[in-house]
C-alpha cells in the first residue's frame, strides 16, 4: 500500500562574451565605428523520476522499503547537453551628422542542428537620414527632429522541440518477453537547420516646435521561412514522423508612438502620449498536420494554412430540441434519411466547426495623459485592443452536466433557461442526461459530450474589445518653504487607484475582456487603493 513519488533535475551551464570596439573620426564629417563580438555558451542538464509502491506500514516511508515499481510504471529521465557559439562584425559609419550606414554580420553555430547544418550566417543592415541636419531645412526653426531610417536582416532561431539525433524512447514492460519495449521517438535528420525570418522595416522619427509634438511611425513585414514542421513517414520506418525545415509564416504591421505637450508653462503643464499597434500573421505552410484532435480545433492550438497563427474555432449551435436540450448541426455523421454523408474525420470537423476568430487583437495600444497646477499633479493611463474574440466562461462541466445540489453555486444565466415548450431562450434546461456520443452514433469524434459543445459553441463567442483605465493617481508636493522647517528635503502626498474601470461589450456577461484562458473562470484585475507620503531627507 502507499505510494511515492521522487523526481529530482540539475542543469548547468556557463557562457563567455568577449567585445571589441574602435571608434574615430575623420575630418570632422567622419565617424567610424567597428566592433567584433565572440560568444560562447553551454547548457548541461539532467533530471529523473520514479514512482514506488508497496510500504509495510506509513512509518516505514523510506524509497528503499517499497516492494516495487508502480504497476505497468518505469523509471524516467532525460539527459541534454546543448552548445552555442556566436561570432559577429559590425561596422556603423555617419557622414557629417547627416547621414549614416549601419552593416552586421554573423555566424551562429549550435549542437542541436544536423551535422551538416551547425553553422549558419545572418546579416543585417541599415540606412538613415537625418533631415533636420540639412542645409536647405536650417530656416525651419520649428522642426526639431525628422529623420528616416530603413533597414533589412535575417535573423536566426532554435526551435526548443528540434534535434538531430535519434531518440529512442523506453516504454511498458513485456512480461512474456521479459524486456522492456523501446519505440522510436525521433529520427535523426543531419539537414535540420536553423529556422530564418527575413526582417524588412522602415521608420520616421519627428519632433517638432521645441518638443510640443514628438514621435515614432515604424512599418514592418516578417517572413519566416525554413520552420521546423513534422512530416509524416511510411510506417516501415518504425517512426510516426520527422522534422524538417518546410514551414513559411508571414507577419507584417506598424506601430504609432506620438506625444503632445499642448500646455507648458511655469504653473501649468498638461502632456499626452498616445502608442498603438496593428499586426497581422498568416500561415502559408504549416506542414503536416500529426493526430489533428477536436481539442487543437477549440482550444486554439491548430495551426492551419491561410489562419492567422491564434486562431481558434467553435462548435455550429443550431437550437434547443423540444426537451429543451442543445443541438448542433454536425452532431450526427448521417441525415435524416439515415444516411451516412460523413465518411472522414476532416469532414467530421468541416461540419461540426466554425472559424471564431483570433485570440489576441489586431489593433492595441494605450494613451496616458500627465496634468500639473502648480504643486499638484493628476495622471491617468489607458488600454485599448480591439478585434480579438472571447469564450464566455463554461456553463457546464467538461466532463458532462448532472442536476445541481441545493447549495451549489449557479451562473445567474440560468435564470433565462429553457423550462417549458415555447420558451424563448437559448440557455438548456436542467437536465441529468449526459448527452454523451455512443461509438454507435459516431466513428469520428468531435467532442466528449454535447454539453462541453455547448460551452465552446459559436453562441459563446463574444467581441473582445475593450478600454480600461489602468490607473489614476494625485500627487500633492509640498513647498520647500515648510519642508527646510523640518529638515526635510522633499515629500509628496498621493492617492492612487488601480482598475477603476472598463468600457465592454455587454455580452461579455461580466467575463474580463482580457481573461487568458478559454471558457475557465479566472480573477479579473481588481480594483485597488492606495494612500502615500513619500518623504526624503
Amino acid at each position: 500500500r502507499g505510494l511515492y513519488r521522487y523526481g529530482t533535475r540539475r542543469e548547468y551551464s556557463y557562457s563567455g562574451n568577449v567585445t571589441v570596439t574602435y571608434n574615430k573620426t575623420f575630418a570632422e564629417k567622419h565617424l567610424l565605428s567597428v566592433g567584433v563580438d565572440w560568444s560562447l555558451a553551454e547548457t548541461k542538464s539532467r533530471s529523473y523520476s520514479f514512482e514506488l509502491e508497496g510500504f509495510s506500514s506509513e512509518d516505514m516511508n523510506f524509497l528503499g522499503n517499497a516492494r516495487q515499481y508502480m504497476k505497468d510504471g518505469i523509471p524516467t529521465g532525460t539527459k541534454t547537453s546543448t552548445r552555442r557559439f556566436g561570432l559577429t562584425g559590425n561596422v556603423n559609419y555617419i557622414y557629417d551628422g547627416r547621414y549614416y550606414v549601419d552593416l552586421a554580420y554573423r555566424v551562429d553555430g549550435s549542437s542541436t542542428f544536423g551535422s551538416d547544418k551547425k553553422y549558419a550566417p545572418f546579416w543585417s543592415t541599415g540606412i538613415g537620414w537625418n533631415l533636420h541636419n540639412e542645409k536647405f531645412l536650417k530656416s525651419a526653426e520649428w522642426m526639431d527632429e525628422l529623420a528616416v531610417r530603413a533597414s533589412y536582416g535575417i535573423q536566426g532561431n532554435v526551435h526548443p522541440d528540434q534535434t538531430p539525433n535519434l531518440i529512442v524512447k523506453l516504454g511498458t514492460y513485456d512480461g512474456i518477453a521479459k524486456e522492456y519495449q523501446s519505440t522510436l521517438y525521433k529520427l535523426p535528420n543531419n539537414n535540420l537547420k536553423w529556422e530564418k525570418t527575413e526582417s524588412y522595416n522602415l521608420g520616421i522619427d519627428f519632433s517638432f516646435f521645441r518638443s510640443w509634438l514628438s514621435g515614432t511611425i515604424e512599418v514592418y513585414k516578417k517572413i519566416g521561412k525554413d520552420q521546423v514542421v513534422q512530416k509524416t513517414l511510411a510506417p516501415s520506418t518504425g517512426a510516426n514522423y520527422v522534422a524538417i525545415n518546410d514551414g513559411d509564416v508571414d507577419n507584417k504591421g506598424w506601430e504609432l508612438s506620438v506625444n503632445l505637450n499642448p500646455v507648458r508653462g511655469k504653473d501649468w503643464n498638461w502632456g499626452i502620449s498616445f502608442n498603438t499597434a496593428k499586426n497581422y500573421n498568416k500561415v502559408k505552410n504549416a506542414g503536416e498536420e500529426l493526430s489533428v484532435t477536436w481539442s487543437d480545433y477549440v482550444n486554439g492550438t491548430l495551426v492551419s494554412n491561410g489562419r492567422s497563427i491564434n486562431s481558434f474555432y467553435a462548435y455550429r449551435f443550431k437550437g434547443l430540441n423540444d426537451e429543451g436540450l442543445p443541438t448542433f448541426y454536425g452532431e450526427s455523421e448521417k441525415n435524416e434519411d439515415g444516411e451516412v454523408i460523413i465518411t472522414t474525420q476532416e469532414e467530421a470537423f468541416d461540419a461540426a466547426f466554425v472559424y471564431a476568430g483570433r485570440r489576441e487583437p489586431t489593433l492595441s495600444g494605450g494613451f496616458s495623459t500627465n496634468v500639473r497646477f502648480k504643486r499638484l499633479t493628476m495622471n491617468a493611463n489607458f488600454s485599448f485592443a480591439l478585434g480579438n474574440k472571447v469564450r464566455l466562461n463554461n456553463l457546464y462541466y467538461e466532463s458532462g452536466q448532472a442536476l445541481p445540489f441545493p447549495q451549489q453555486n449557479m451562473s445567474s444565466e440560468f435564470v433565462h433557461r429553457w423550462r417549458e415548450p415555447g420558451d424563448k431562450t437559448v440557455i438548456p434546461a436542467l437536465s441529468d442526461n449526459a448527452m454523451t456520443f455512443t461509438t454507435y452514433e459516431r466513428k469520428f469524434p468531435i467532442a466528449n459530450n454535447r454539453w462541453d459543445m455547448y460551452n465552446k459553441s459559436d453562441l459563446r463567442v463574444v467581441s473582445g474589445d475593450f478600454l480600461r483605465c489602468r490607473s489614476l493617481s494625485l500627487r500633492y508636493d509640498i513647498s520647500s518653504e515648510w519642508l527646510r522647517k523640518f529638515y526635510l528635503s522633499a515629500a509628496s502626498l498621493s492617492f492612487d487607484v488601480s482598475n477603476p474601470f472598463v468600457v465592454k461589450s455587454k455580452d461579455l456577461k461580466g467575463r474580463d475582456p482580457e481573461q487568458v484562458t478559454m471558457g475557465s473562470g479566472t480573477v479579473p484585475p481588481q480594483r485597488g487603493y492606495s494612500l502615500r507620503l513619500n518623504v526624503s531627507f
